[in-house]
């Protein structure tokens, strides 16, 4: 797997190449953990380029989601394809999760949720 990681409108981004399996979701919670621990609490996690995750992927991003909010922040996902939101849906995570059409969708919401809290 590759993760790309960016910054786009003060969000950090993190763009995932491939599925998410067993060997990656250490990689994937390590990235987290190090971009919440620079301090940034608005992340997007772009799976657009992902076909599969397993349970315990799915187990690190909630683990990551739960420290996020208790920091005042959100990890919001993006570009699930038809099989990953099914997964999603099936698992009632998309009930905890915000999840978007797109990558800029995402980034985008975070803007949004700063005009009304002003």
């Amino acid at each position: 797997m590759t993760i790309r990681l960016f910054n786009e409108d003060d969000v950090a981004v993190i763009s995932l190449i491939n599925d998410i399996d067993m060997q990656e979701v250490v990689n994937i919670r390590n990235t987290i953990a190090q971009i919440i621990c620079s301090g940034c609490h608005q992340l997007v996690l772009d799976l657009s380029r992902v076909q599969h995750i397993n349970a315990t992927g799915i187990g690190i991003l909630a683990e990551s989601l739960r420290r996020i909010r208790q920091l005042q922040g959100d990890l919001k996902l993006a570009g699930l394809n038809p099989q990953l939101r099914n997964v999603f849906a099936l698992t009632g995570m998309d009930k905890f999760f915000h999840i978007y059409h797109n990558r800029h969708a995402a980034v985008q919401s975070f803007k949004k949720e700063k005009c009304v809290a002003a």
